[in-house]
């Protein structure tokens, strides 16, 4: 059996298993939103993935849930979308399964009436297969981009990621949000591995609070704040001179003719 598979029943991260303690923030809420409430964020994260396609080609919205988190100004929503993808031949449109489903997790953060499209993972789903532990097995594997993972490797990351979650009190509310910060806490690792292989100084690359964040997420959610703050915070002006500069002698400065080419 892959190594993965029982690796978040292992961590304490899927339903069922022991549950991790609660995190929120000050004045965070967190709860199942409504559909409607869902509609203006997975319309804006179709419009995101329908970007450059042909008119015929564009995906349609089939069904939609997801939770939303509302921290500040702005309200986090993690969305399950399926979409449906045009058929274009038209030998095999008429066909029950002529569509092609996909099932998407997106991430769109709202602020001042404006959505973000934080992160976007698509992946068609085969209407043939039934079996539900098979569809977690693709589901999963498929997570880490690689056919194959040495089973130590894995086994070392578990343990990494599990110590962070306790530290950090990280808690999710889906399996599939769990599978996602997994998989950026493992891209996360290897770039700090190699950003430490070419540091010739003494600092130290490894697990922050940050390490199940993206880029764009840090740069959103921690870091635009911050410059909105600095943002407000006026430079003092620079105090004019109100002496005359010293005065150069002739031998100082020697006397250059310059010639203009045409």
């Amino acid at each position: 059996m892959a190594p993965w598979l029982p690796l978040l029943s292992l961590l304490g991260l899927l339903p069922g298993a022991a549950p991790a303690p609660p995190r929120r923030a000050a004045g965070a809420q967190a709860w199942e939103a409504e559909s409607s409430e869902l509609l203006a964020p997975a319309r804006f994260a179709l419009e995101m993935y329908n970007r450059g396609r042909a008119a015929g080609t564009r995906a349609a919205l089939a069904a939609v849930r997801g939770r939303v988190r509302r921290e500040g100004p702005g309200s986090l929503y993690s969305l399950q979308a399926t979409l449906e993808e045009a058929c274009n031949d038209p030998t095999v449109c008429q066909l029950p399964v002529s569509k092609k489903t996909l099932l998407c997790s997106f991430q769109v953060l709202e602020e001042l009436g404006k959505h973000t499209l934080l992160r976007r993972d698509c992946r068609p789903v085969d209407t043939k297969i039934t079996d539900q532990r098979s569809e977690s097995l693709h589901s999963f594997s498929s997570l880490f981009n690689k056919d194959t993972l040495p089973e130590d490797f894995v086994m070392q990351v578990a343990s990494i990621f599990k110590e962070f979650v306790t530290t950090y009190n990280r808690t999710y509310e889906t399996k599939e949000e769990a599978r996602w910060r997994l998989s950026v806490f493992i891209n996360n690792m290897m770039r700090a591995q190699k950003i430490q292989a070419l540091d010739r100084g003494t600092a130290q690359y490894g697990v922050t609070k940050f390490s199940d964040l993206t880029e764009e997420e840090f740069h959103t959610i921690y870091l635009n704040p911050l410059l909105k703050e600095l943002r407000s915070k006026r430079m003092p002006l620079a105090l004019s001179v109100s002496y005359p500069p010293p005065p150069h002698s002739h031998s100082e400065v020697p006397n250059c003719t310059f010639v203009e080419l045409w």
